[in-house]
């Protein structure tokens, strides 16, 4: 149990598609694969050296890394976190989503953890927030919170699995307050259009087209 925590936090904390640091001049040299057994990423040109390993394929999904569904849920429980599905594959985000969508309005369904709009069906947008949870809830520390207004932090865990969390968790209230701004200078300035008598929309034509008068 204790090599497997050790494992899925290593991960976790893990950052793939980096060029591989022992094969720098070598083309392809990304690291997407991760070996369970040495817990650290492998590019293509590691493989023949983990051969007896266990290996993970790390793929992307809009510039985030996944796992496949079926190979997640073979070393971790995936139950409640949202899957996607890319190239008929089912996925799992690893951590939460860097390019967070604008909020929608009136969505109540969001993570336990960071906050991000989910699936109903789901508690967990990616296997660090579910993990993040399950470990707080072993030692009896209080979970990351997180509003349209400001983060509370209570750190879970020390090492980059919380700061990375932490981290996504800034960009996703950066990017709702950045879109929240946008709304309301677009209202100001609409408000303003219509108080000095144009009344006009802001995604179209400034007025109708007129035919040119015939003579």
């Amino acid at each position: 149990m204790e090599s497997q925590m050790k494992m899925l936090r290593a991960l976790l904390e893990e950052r793939f598609f980096n060029s591989c640091l022992v094969h720098q001049e070598d083309k392809k040299n990304e690291e997407n694969s991760f070996c369970m057994d040495c817990c650290f990423s492998l590019c293509v040109h590691c493989m023949p050296h983990h051969l007896s390993h266990r290996i993970l394929q790390i793929r992307r999904y809009m510039y985030n890394d996944v796992l496949r569904l079926k190979d997640a849920q073979k070393i971790y429980d995936c139950s409640l976190i949202q899957s996607y599905t890319t190239n008929s594959e089912k996925v799992v985000l690893l951590r939460p989503r860097q390019r967070v969508s604008p909020p929608v309005r009136g969505s109540r369904c969001t993570c336990f953890v960071c906050n991000q709009n989910i699936k109903p069906s789901f508690v967990y947008c990616s296997m660090v927030c579910k993990f993040t949870k399950e470990t707080a809830s072993i030692s009896g520390e209080r979970v990351y919170t997180c509003s349209s207004r400001g983060v509370g932090r209570s750190f879970l865990m020390s090492g980059s699995v919380s700061e990375c969390l932490v981290s996504s968790i800034e960009s996703s209230v950066e990017n709702s307050t950045n879109y929240e701004s946008i709304v309301v200078k677009q209202n100001i300035s609409a408000t303003t259009s219509s108080s000095n008598g144009f009344t006009r929309k802001l995604h179209g034509r400034k007025c109708v087209p007129q035919r040119s008068p015939l003579f």
